[in-house]
C-alpha cells in the first residue's frame, strides 16, 4: 500500500550585488581628458534580459561623457557637460556607455 504526503518548500530569492570592473586609479593633468573602460555585471539584472541597472557616476573635477547613450534613459545630468550623471538601462546598454566613458578635467 502506498502513502502520499505533501511537503512545502519555501525558496528565498537572493539579490546579488552588482560588480564593477575598473582600473585602480586614473590620473589626469589639468585640461586633459581620458577614456576609462569600465564593465558592470549583475546576475540578477541579466536573468531574462529585462532587468534594468541604474548608475550614478561622478567626477570630482571636470565632466563625464558616456561612450554611448543608445538604450539608456539619462535621469540626471547632461552627457558631456556634467560632473555627475545618473542613468538607467539594460546591462548591455550600460556597458556600452561605461566602456567608452570619458572624463575631462577643468581648472
Amino acid at each position: 500500500r502506498a502513502a502520499r504526503a505533501t511537503l512545502e518548500i519555501d525558496v528565498a530569492a537572493v539579490n546579488d550585488a552588482p560588480t564593477l570592473g575598473a582600473p585602480a586609479a586614473v590620473a589626469l593633468d589639468e585640461d586633459a581628458s581620458a577614456a576609462v573602460a569600465l564593465a558592470l555585471a549583475d546576475v540578477d539584472a541579466d536573468e531574462g534580459g529585462e532587468g534594468l541597472i541604474e548608475v550614478n557616476a561622478t567626477v570630482g573635477n571636470g565632466t563625464l561623457a558616456l561612450g554611448s547613450s543608445v538604450g539608456l534613459h539619462v535621469l540626471e545630468g547632461a552627457d558631456g557637460a556634467s560632473a555627475s550623471l545618473r542613468f538607467r538601462g539594460a546591462v548591455d546598454a550600460v556597458n556600452r556607455a561605461l566602456g567608452g566613458l570619458c572624463s575631462a578635467t577643468s581648472r
